[in-house]
């Protein structure tokens, strides 16, 4: 987590790939950094009591405040254009 704090530091959009995040855990990604706000996707299955393995990794987006609506608008467009 520190190496992601750093990178907050420096810069107002983060995406980071293969993290093993579980679904119930996201939430932690908007607490990391006052001034961020965090989302992505998990892809562990949890269907079942018991996780084996390694996962494929989810994806995790972290926006400062002033860019998170251009980001947002950003990705409804790349998911509307992946469903045509």
């Amino acid at each position: 987590m520190h190496d992601i704090l750093q990178l907050c530091e420096t810069h107002n959009v983060i995406c980071l790939q293969e993290h093993w995040l579980l679904p119930n855990e996201l939430d932690i990604l908007s607490q990391l950094h006052s001034d961020f706000y965090g989302f992505g996707y998990s892809a562990v299955d949890i269907s079942s009591d018991i996780l084996i393995g390694r996962p494929y990794g989810g994806i995790v987006q972290f926006c400062i405040g002033n860019v998170l609506q251009t980001v947002l608008n950003l990705l409804i467009i790349w998911i509307v254009d992946l469903q045509q």
